[in-house]
C-alpha cells in the first residue's frame, strides 16, 4: 500500500493517534494549528519513550493571533524539540507529519478537536519513497538553524580517514558573509554533534548518497514513462 486516504469526521483522529504510538525512532510534525490535547499527549508519550520528535508550528496567523502559543509552552515543558516555522514566509500553512522516515501524512485539517471531530477533510497517508523524500526535504529545509554543522562535517571525514594538516600561520582563510542565522537549535545542535562524535558515523543520515540514489530511481520512473509499446 503506496498511499491511503484518511477522511474526517467518518476515521476520526485514531489512524493519526495510532501511526504516532507506532513510531520508534522519529516524528516530524508541521502544522498550521496544534491544540488537540489527545494528540498532544501522544506526542509527548513519543518523545519520552525515545522517540526524536521535531515539531515546526505557526507562530502567528497574519491578524497577530498566536494559536499554538500554549502548545508550544507545553511541549517544551515536556522537553520536546518544538520551533517556528520558517520566517522566511508569511505564514507556514503546512499540516504534515513523516513517522520512522517511512510514512507521510498530508493532510487538509488542523490538529485542532473541532477539525478532527466536525470538519470534512481528508489527510493522504504515502509510503511511496518519493512522496516521503518529499516531505522530509520540505520539513527539514524549515527547520535549519545556525551551529556545529561544521565541526558535524569535520568530524565524519576523520571517521572516513581523511588525513588532517594543521593549517594556521600556513594559509590564509576566507569566509564567505551570510546572513545571521537563528541560533536556537543550538543546544540540539550539540546533542547532535555529541552523538557523531561518541559513533565511527562517516556519512550524513541524507547526504549525497541518499540524494544520488533519488536521483538514478527518478531518472529510472522517467525512461519507464517514455516508453512507448510498440504498436501491432
Amino acid at each position: 500500500m503506496a498511499r491511503s486516504l484518511i477522511v474526517l469526521p467518518n476515521d476520526s483522529a485514531k489512524p493519526i493517534i495510532d501511526a504516532i504510538g507506532a513510531a520508534r525512532r522519529s516524528l516530524r510534525i508541521k502544522m498550521f494549528v496544534f491544540s488537540d490535547r489527545t494528540l498532544l499527549n501522544a506526542v509527548v508519550a513519543a518523545g519520552r519513550r525515545g522517540v526524536k520528535v521535531q515539531v515546526m508550528l505557526n507562530p502567528a496567523r497574519r491578524s497577530g493571533e498566536r494559536d499554538n502559543e500554549h502548545t508550544r509552552k507545553l511541549l517544551e515543558r515536556a522537553r520536546v524539540r518544538v520551533r517556528d516555522a520558517n520566517p522566511a514566509f508569511d505564514l507556514t500553512h503546512e499540516k504534515s507529519m513523516v513517522v520512522d522516515d517511512a510514512a507521510a501524512f498530508v493532510k487538509s485539517f488542523n490538529w485542532a478537536t473541532k477539525n478532527l471531530t466536525e470538519t470534512r477533510d481528508y489527510a493522504v497517508v504515502t509510503t511511496n519513497p518519493h512522496d516521503v523524500g518529499d516531505v522530509i526535504d520540505g520539513f527539514d529545509a524549515d527547520y535549519s538553524g545556525w551551529g556545529k554543522e561544521d565541526s558535524d562535517i569535520i568530524v565524519r571525514l576523520l571517521h572516513a580517514g581523511v588525513r588532517r594538516k594543521d593549517g594556521r600561520f600556513a594559509t590564509g582563510v576566507i569566509h564567505l558573509w551570510h546572513p545571521e542565522a537563528d541560533r536556537g537549535q543550538l543546544a540540539a545542535n550539540d546533542a547532535r554533534l555529541d552523538v557523531v562524535l561518541g559513533s565511527d558515523r562517516a556519512r550524513a543520515q541524507r547526504g549525497l548518497t541518499v540524494l544520488r540514489e533519488a536521483a538514478e530511481l527518478g531518472e529510472h520512473d522517467r525512461q519507464d514513462g517514455q516508453h512507448v509499446p510498440a504498436q501491432s
